[in-house]
Formats: structure tokens, C-alpha cells, sequence
């Protein structure tokens, strides 16, 4: 794949340099915020190869490229834009955006740990493991093993000092000095309070006065803590980055820093700490309660809407509950469900890659399902299961049921950052009831998708117009001789009126009243182009009949002009019936060149 050529073609989609307002990437999906989001080419950016789908939500873009393509587009896209792209403007302030900001904000503040997250859940899977068979006598460890003993080490090192990579992390995020952040988080660990874990064996609770006797705040660590540490490092941040602006240079080293550190903490350990140590306790209450509702019920919900979030993007959010509830009940009861989810839509990709007959779509849902198979689910979601509907709904059911057995079962995992089968190591305690509720998840949803999702039927277009038909190849136009913009037929009309020659929808109408774009129900993008320049009439003897948006039948009226006026103007007035995404579908031509009448099948596209 040529990334700087991809970087450069969506760039151009999103409406040139001049409309980008920042541009961001996870681990599949570049984050674009626009200026003018009515510059944004969202149908050409979707028909590009690259792009698996877009998610768009006024100026905000989520472009899914899958797995190790982001980034490398990312990079070029910055390159080719760095001094126009403002990486953290955020000047957008669409309905939600400060939520969708939030969110991902937390997402960023985790993808750089999550690597030692995975070490520490896989390296406690075992430790788990063999601590249940020296129990049961099939190993003869004791506690005094070293290997035993350094592995936990390692382990709790990692949820000890999790709150210090946390706050190093957010500084950066939030554009503060990370080191400083760092020292929010030792502070929030300082031994010299009590430590929240023995605070809750003991249930012995010390107490400090604020504000001249106002109140008092418990003097207790935030051992396992996410959220205050991440509101803590937020303020300090923002107060570090409004004293640089106006502390005078000779004594910004000496002052930023100081203030920094000391509103920051004493905000900390008076309101924020006890604020959200208070909210965060209460949502994962809440978590807990409906993954642990009667029968499963809440494992069936929490597996069905998954990845419906994962489609908005705010799945990222989950990193926070299953952090707090590592460090509040010693697993996590999310991940499992988030696996089922993953693996349904692998199922659901699956079916189709063998159902299907078109070569295009075999290729793209063979390595999708194996991509969600390992946790990574944009490319089945987005590439194959969205794009057929039914797919993605039996993935849903096959989740909600793979869910509703982890949650039956009361399965947890020991660590967090990986899902599906790279997962394992997370249960090595119960592996069976994992890997069940895994086939339970696939079966669900191949089985529904391969008999209510895996029919394809293709789409069969017709004439337009009545007149001559004439191959492509013939059309006194280079960009359409040479299908540019894809391949189809071209039609000399001998009347004036223009029909749709499949049912669909409108996706794009033009000022001039010369074309229009309508998709079928495959998704067949469809582009019917009345004469060659007519673009240059500026309206003139054309009246477009619908509108964007619109959904119309086949043979219903789209386009009259005037046939005469337009000739005695010199114009060419051949008309090409052009298939625009043609690298997702395979076009068929199956009428011969002459005499064609209108809605006379002219192509078939599967």
C-alpha cells in the first residue's frame, strides 16, 4: 500500500489542509475534526480502499483504517499538514462534543500503559494457576518459591504504582509536564497516608480538617484509583499551563512548578480525591450490580450493546471500570462480556466470507474476522457486518448471549488491555467457562448470519433513458473513456426525462441538475451523469426532481431536461451510467449495444 498516496487522497477528501482542524489516530480509527464539514467528500472518502468506514458526527470524522495502517497514514497525513493541522484545538463544540472529548481523552491516557497492563493480568493468570495447583497437589510450589515470589512481585508492582503511570500518561495527554503529573500520583500513593487496600481490611479510617474546620476528608492513599488521579492531574495541568503564560520568565521555574504542585494537591486531598473516589465507587457499583443482575440478564445487555459503543468509538471508556474493578474485587467482569462481543462479529464476518460469492467482500471478511478473533473489531464491523446490517445484528445477539453465559457463570478476568482468544492467559483459572462462552458467541452469530445474513442477491440496473446504448469506451470523454470514475454503459437519449434504474437512495444532487449519485440496497453506488460539460450550463434546461437523502423506486423520475435547447447549445448528450465504488463490487454488462428502452436491465452488480 502506498500510505503517503492514501494520506494525500483523504486529506483531499476531508476538504484540503485548509479544512482540517486536528487530526488524531487510536489503535484503528483516525480522529479528524474539520473546520467546514460541508467540504467534507464523505462519499468519496468511504469508496476509498484504505477506508474500512466512517463514523461522522457533524465536524467530527472517524475514519477506520484497521491496525497498523493508521499509523503509518497517520504520519504521512501529518507531514504533508503539519503547520495547518492544530493537533489539540478543539474548537467544535457539536452536541456532545465535550463527552466524545472526554472519552477520548481517556483513551489516550491508556493506550501507552496498556502494555503493562497486559503483562500483569497474563503474569497474575499464571501465578493464579499455580497457586490452584499446588493446591490441589498437581505442582509442589510453596509461597517461598522465588519464581512464585517475583512474579507476584512484578504483579502488584504494576496495581500498586498504577495511579504513578496514570498520572505521567494524563500530564502528557492534557499537555502537562508528565514529570509533574508523576509526582501527583506519588503523592496520591505517599505512604505516610493510609493505604486504601489495609483501609479496607481494617476498617480504621483517619481524618483531616480543610478550610479552618469546615469539614473533615479521610486521609487514606488511592491505591487502585482512576478517576481522582486523573481529575487531580487535569487540574494541575491547566494551572501549570496558565502560570506559564503569566508568571514572568526570570521566576516561571521557580513559581509554575511550586503553585503547580501545591493548589493541585491540597484541591486533591480537600474536594476532588473524596469527590470522585466517591463517583467512581458509585459507577462501578452500579457495573457490578447489572453484570451480577439474576440469571445472567446483565451479561445478556452488557454483550448486546457492546459493540454498538464500539461503533461511536467511546468504547474506550470501559478502560476505567475494569482498572477499578481489578483493584476493588481482584477481576474483571467486563472483560469477558467485551470478548463474547469481539468474537461474534468475527463469527458474523466469518459466515460471510464463506456465504458470499463476490471475491471483494471474501477478501476483506476473512482477515476481519481473524482481526476481531484477536480484539480488534472495526474492520469486521465497519468492512463487512455494518455494511449488510443483518450480520452485524446477529452479531449483537451472539454477543448478548456469550455475554449472558459469562455473566451466569460469574467469570472475571485478571488483567485488562486484550480481548478474544489473546485473552486466555487472563483465565487460567476457569478456562473452559472462557473459552465456552466464546463458542457460544460464534456459533450464535455464524449461525444466524450464514441463514438470515449470508444471501446475496445481485443488483440489477437499468436504462435510465430510452435511446442508443453504447460501450463506455466510445463516450467523447476521457475521465469517463477511461473509467476514472468507474465502469458502466453510456446511453444517447432520444428523450428528455431520466428515471432511477434501481430502487435506493439519493446520495448526492447537484446545483446544475445535470447528475445525480443514488446507492442501492447493497450499497452500490450509482452515478448517472446527463451529457459530457453539461456542468458548464450552470442549470440551465435541467430540473432535478429530488433531493439528498430522498429514497425512490426504480422508474421513478429524477431528472427532465431540455433535449433540444441543450443540442442546439453544441452539448454531447450522452449519458454514462457509472457503478462509483467499483473496487467493492464486482459489474457484470449483460445488454449488447443498440436500441434500449427505458428500464431495460442494462448491468447487474454483485
Amino acid at each position: 500500500m502506498d500510505y503517503k498516496k492514501a494520506a494525500k487522497q483523504i486529506c483531499r477528501k476531508l476538504g484540503g489542509r485548509d479544512n482540517l482542524d486536528k487530526v488524531e489516530h487510536c489503535s484503528t480509527r483516525l480522529r479528524v475534526t474539520v473546520k467546514d464539514p460541508e467540504k467534507v467528500d464523505l462519499r468519496g472518502l468511504k469508496n476509498l480502499k484504505e477506508v474500512s468506514g466512517v463514523v461522522h458526527d457533524g465536524a467530527e470524522l472517524q475514519i477506520i483504517l484497521g491496525p497498523g495502517t493508521v499509523i503509518r497514514i497517520f504520519n504521512y497525513l501529518y507531514l504533508i499538514e503539519k503547520e495547518e493541522i492544530q493537533r489539540a484545538s478543539g474548537r467544535s463544540k457539536s452536541p456532545g462534543y465535550w463527552l466524545k472529548k472526554g472519552v477520548k481523552k481517556m483513551g489516550d491516557i491508556f493506550i501507552p500503559i496498556i502494555p503493562a497492563l497486559v503483562a500483569a493480568g497474563f503474569l497474575k493468570g499464571i501465578v493464579d494457576l499455580m497457586g490452584t495447583l499446588s493446591q490441589h497437589g498437581i505442582l509442589n510450589i510453596g509461597l517461598d518459591n522465588s519464581f512464585y515470589s517475583f512474579a507476584g512481585l512484578i504483579v502488584n508492582s504494576v496495581y500498586a504504582f498504577l495511579p504513578i503511570l496514570i498520572a505521567f500518561s494524563a500530564a502528557r495527554v492534557f499537555g502537562g509536564n508528565p514529570y509533574l503529573g508523576a509526582v501527583v500520583g506519588m503523592m496520591m500513593l505517599n505512604p505516610d497516608l493510609q493505604n486504601a487496600w489495609s483501609k479496607v481490611s481494617d476498617g480504621v479510617v483517619t481524618y483531616q480538617s480543610v478550610f479552618c474546620g469546615l469539614y473533615e476528608v479521610p486521609m487514606t492513599g488511592y491505591q487502585g484509583h482512576v478517576l481522582p488521579v486523573i481529575i487531580a492531574v487535569w487540574i494541575m495541568s491547566v494551572l501549570e499551563k496558565k502560570l506559564h503564560k503569566t508568571v514572568p520568565p526570570m521566576l516561571d521555574l521557580f513559581i509554575t512548578p511550586l503553585a503547580s504542585l501545591f493548589i493541585s494537591g491540597y484541591l486533591t486531598f480537600a474536594i476532588v480525591g473524596p469527590v470522585f473516589l466517591k463517583i467512581e465507587d458509585i459507577l462501578l457499583l452500579v457495573v457490578k450490580d447489572i453484570l451480577t443482575a439474576p440469571w445472567g440478564i446483565g451479561g445478556f445487555f452488557m454483550g448486546g450493546i457492546y459493540s454498538a459503543i464500539v461503533v461511536t468509538g467511546i468504547h474506550h471508556m470501559y478502560t476505567v471500570l475494569e482498572l477499578g474493578q481489578l483493584a476493588s474485587y481482584g477481576f474483571n467482569y467486563l472483560n469477558p462480556v467485551a470478548s463474547a462481543a469481539n468474537i461474534a462479529q468475527g463469527g458474523a464476518a466469518l459466515a460471510m466470507a464463506i456465504r458470499m460469492k463476490n471475491r471483494r467482500v471474501k477478501g476483506i471478511a476473512i482477515p476481519s474476522a481473524l482481526s476481531a478473533f484477536m480484539g480488534i473489531t472495526e474492520p469486521a464491523i465497519f468492512g463487512v457486518n455494518l455494511r449488510y446490517g443483518t450480520p452485524f445484528l446477529a452479531a449483537a445477539l451472539g454477543g448478548a448471549c456469550g455475554g449472558w453465559y459469562a455473566a451466569l457463570r460469574g467469570l472475571g478476568a485478571s488483567g485488562t488491555g486484550v480481548s478474544g482468544i489473546f485473552a486466555f492467559p487472563l483465565y487460567l483459572k476457569e478456562p473452559w467457562d472462557y473459552l465456552l462462552s466464546l463458542f457460544i458467541a460464534l456459533a450464535v452469530s455464524f449461525a444466524l448470519t450464514w441463514v438470515l445474513g449470508g444471501r446475496e442477491e445481485n443488483l440489477h440496473v437499468t436504462s435510465p433513458v430510452q435511446g442508443e446504448l453504447i460501450p463506455l469506451a466510445e463516450v467523447n470523454d476521457s475521465t469517463f473513456r477511461r473509467g476514472v470514475l468507474g465502469p458502466g454503459v453510456a446511453i444517447h437519449p432520444s428523450k428528455g426525462k431520466i428515471v432511477a434504474p434501481v430502487d435506493g437512495t439519493i446520495e448526492v444532487t447537484f446545483e446544475t441538475g445535470h447528475a445525480v449519485i443514488l446507492s442501492g440496497r447493497n450499497g452500490a453506488e450509482i452515478l448517472v451523469h446527463v451529457g459530457i460539460n453539461t456542468i458548464n450550463l450552470g442549470g440551465r434546461y435541467f430540473s432535478c426532481k429530488v433531493k439528498k437523502g430522498e429514497k425512490v423506486k426504480r422508474g421513478e423520475l429524477l431528472i427532465e431536461f431540455q433535449k433540444e435547447s441543450i443540442e442546439r447549445e453544441g452539448y454531447d448528450l450522452t449519458t454514462p451510467v457509472i457503478l462509483v465504488n467499483a473496487d467493492k463490487y464486482d459489474l457484470t454488462l449483460i445488454r449488447e449495444p443498440g436500441k434500449v428502452k427505458m428500464l431495460d436491465e442494462v448491468m447487474q452488480i454483485e
